[in-house]
């Protein structure tokens, strides 16, 4: 029988589970109504504020250093401008749940950035992961009668998971503030600065127009998609070990798979059904080696 403390993180991470696979819908329905880079501007400038608001009366002395900030515009640089940016501009052109599966990328390229900048070899099991993952999303990529996607979507996207990787790789080293959630908060805050100065100098600010539909997929971003799904994951990552918590990798796209044929009507294809098994299985792979507590592969 389970323990509390595991049911509580079981909890915090089918929360992780729903949350962030569904971001890739209401992204896909954001961009289709507003302005992309406004789009993730205003998502991230909120619920910065309303984290750091929360969590900044716990603050460490010092917190607010310029130390931190410049941590933390680093990491809102390549992990909401790159990689959260990449699947807002992709997600344009690119049906969401196909997005969710180039986004499962992400552990691919951890573990190339890691082995390169180690120096070291792949294990084996890993290499077979990065074989498999990567022919899953060649195969997304691949047009036929039945499945056609813009290829040059998928390409962002791909930039954008590898720029959010390099961001997870260099947040486990810069200097941070604490507590967590006010870290978190910053990095919203600076990626929301960013994001505003971008859809700026892309003249978005003259063309914005609301609607119901943009209304309810911000909400859904701002609340569940941020506020929610970040403090569910650090929450599972506290309970939980840190091989279980990241199964959100590979069972956040089967959710937005599924919320995109149920919802937005997006095909599923048999091509698209075997590239998303491929991704998964690569990702299962890389994570299997990650679990194992006799390796040094972090």
């Amino acid at each position: 029988m389970l323990a509390r403390r595991e049911v509580r993180g079981w909890i915090a991470l089918i929360a992780v589970y729903i949350f962030w696979g569904s971001t890739y819908l209401a992204i896909r329905i954001g961009v289709q109504a507003f302005q992309p880079f406004a789009l993730g501007a205003i998502r991230y400038l909120i619920a910065g504020a309303i984290l750091c608001a929360a969590a900044g009366r716990q603050a460490e002395p010092g917190a607010w250093s310029w130390l931190h900030w410049r941590s933390a515009f680093a990491i809102g640089f390549l992990m909401l401008i790159g990689g959260n940016g990449g699947v807002i501009v992709g997600e344009r052109t690119v049906p969401s749940g196909i997005a969710s599966l180039v986004v499962a990328t992400v552990p691919f390229w951890i573990a190339l950035i890691e082995a390169i900048r180690q120096r070291r070899r792949i294990p084996r099991l890993v290499a077979a992961g990065l074989a498999i993952g990567f022919l899953g999303v060649a195969l997304l990529a691949s047009p036929t009668a039945e499945h056609r996607v813009d290829v040059r979507g998928i390409g962002i996207m791909l930039l954008g998971s590898f720029l959010w990787a390099s961001g997870s790789l260099y947040s486990r080293s810069a200097p941070q503030a604490g507590p967590p959630l006010l870290a978190i908060g910053m990095q919203m805050l600076a990626g929301g600065i960013l994001f505003s100065l971008l859809s700026a100098a892309f003249g978005e600010l003259g063309r914005l127009t609301w609607s119901v539909p943009l209304g309810l997929a911000l909400l859904w971003l701002i609340v569940f998609g941020s506020l929610v799904g970040f403090t569910a994951y650090i929450f599972a990552l506290r309970l939980l070990p840190t091989a279980t918590a990241s199964t959100y990798a590979f069972v956040n796209p089967l959710i937005a798979v599924l919320l995109g044929w149920a919802i937005l009507g997006e095909p599923v294809t048999l091509q698209t059904a075997v590239a998303m098994a491929t991704t998964v299985a690569g990702v299962a792979c890389i994570l299997l080696v990650r679990a194992r507590p006799e390796t040094e592969y972090a």
